[in-house]
């Protein structure tokens, strides 16, 4: 057997978990990640996009103002691995809803709000860290 043509392919063959790797890679803040992500609130107006970065665990927050009559569409957008979770708090901290549903995550939700006031976004990541956006859009 000739064993020389088959050497050529060896610093391929290393290199491919390395490249993989690379390739999952994903620059959260990438305009062509967000328009892709902003594809979900097809049918609403985009009112904010929520850039998030977590390490090592914990959440980010957000605010702000819905208005009663109004439906809102709140995205997930992970540009990792796992799942990004999103929750929905009202002006007094009490939950709303999530993305989390009987133990699945969906890309969005929708919210009917029926109280004009300042509402509170809680993101987090099922591995503990990741980057992903979350995208509000809304409709009267």
């Amino acid at each position: 057997m000739n064993f020389k043509k088959y050497l050529l392919y060896i610093p391929l063959i290393l290199a491919f978990p390395f490249l993989t790797a690379f390739a999952d890679e994903v620059d959260c803040e990438d305009e062509d990640f967000l328009d892709e992500c902003a594809e979900v609130i097809d049918g609403y107006k985009f009112l904010k996009a929520n850039t998030i970065s977590i390490e090592d665990g914990g959440e980010v927050e957000y605010k702000s103002v819905f208005s009663k009559g109004s439906t809102y569409m709140l995205t997930a957008c992970n540009g990792g691995s796992g799942s990004m979770k999103v929750t929905l708090y009202d002006r007094d901290k009490k939950k709303v809803m999530s993305n989390l549903i009987q133990n699945q995550y969906y890309p969005s939700i929708t919210y009917p709000c029926n109280a004009t006031g300042v509402y509170y976004l809680k993101y987090e990541f099922t591995a503990g860290s990741g980057c992903g956006v979350g995208i509000i859009g809304f409709k009267k």
